[in-house]
């Protein structure tokens, strides 16, 4: 799945991807592999508002999908 030209959420057998940023997982019917609306849109948000050293709390973590995409989109912690 494709967030945006800079990340996208792919299986964790894929090699590539043409965005810059990629995160693999393991995909399933649960939430946290990205094709949800809400974690859809959140990690879009997250690619235009997360800047270096900043810090992210992920409530009610389940893949932990959002604090991945955090710490590869700069966040500190």
């Amino acid at each position: 799945m494709i967030v945006d030209e800079k990340l996208a959420v792919i299986p964790h057998w894929q090699t590539d991807s043409p965005e810059d940023i990629m995160i693999k997982i393991k995909p399933g019917m649960a939430f946290g592999t990205g094709h949800h609306e809400t974690t859809w849109l959140i990690l879009n948000q997250m690619v235009e508002f997360i800047k270096p050293n900043l810090s992210v709390l992920d409530l009610g973590t389940g893949s932990g999908i959002l604090s991945i995409a955090s710490i590869k989109l700069g966040a500190e912690k």
